[in-house]
Parts: structure tokens; sequence; C-alpha cells
């Protein structure tokens, strides 16, 4: 029914991970580009970090970040032809992350 992706991302660019708006312009470009076909956007900036979550035409992705532990967490569910893999790729490039842990379940 349904491939759900959990991304934990670690080691990241501390500045990157503090700007809502510059991730919102990437992801707002990435997913289409990867067969998400975007319906809304929410979010929210703190303090540091941010949280912003996508509702698709094909589930949700939404993000997490904790500037001061240079670390996010993301959260891709689609069905359908979505390129998540291309996602996770494209993402782990932009937070410039060094490492990363990832769970990929089909539901």
């Amino acid at each position: 029914m349904g491939h759900h992706v959990l991304l934990n991302i670690y080691d990241a660019d501390k500045d990157v991970l503090s700007n809502m708006a510059g991730f919102e312009k990437f992801a707002d470009s990435l997913l289409p580009s990867c067969n998400a076909q975007i319906l809304t956007r929410s979010g929210h900036q703190f303090d540091g970090g941010f949280t912003t979550l996508y509702l698709l035409t094909t589930s949700h992705f939404s993000i997490h970040t904790w500037p001061e532990h240079r670390s996010a967490a993301v959260d891709v569910f689609t069905c359908g032809a979505v390129e998540t893999d291309r996602i996770v790729v494209e993402t782990l490039a932009y937070f410039r992350a060094s490492r990363h842990s990832l769970s990929d379940l089909l539901r």
C-alpha cells in the first residue's frame, strides 16, 4: 500500500539546519521533480531549528531539525511512482550530512 522511509541525519551543517526558508525552497523544487505532487505545506521556525510538513497527493513528507545537535529527522510516506531514493540522496547532500541512518518499510 505504501513506502515509508525514515531518515535520521547526523553531523549536518548547523546553518542549513536552521534555515527553514532555504529548505522549503529546496523541497518545493525537489519533491515535484521526484514525482511527488505537493498539495500544501506548513512549517514552524523555532529559536534554532524548524519543522516542515508537506501534504502530498501520495501521502506526506516531513522534517524536524535540531541544529544544536547537528541532526534532523525526515519522514517520507508515499505510494505510486515517487522517487524516494532520490529524495533521500538529495536531502543528505543538501544538509551536508556526514552520517545517517535509514529505515525503508513497505506498509
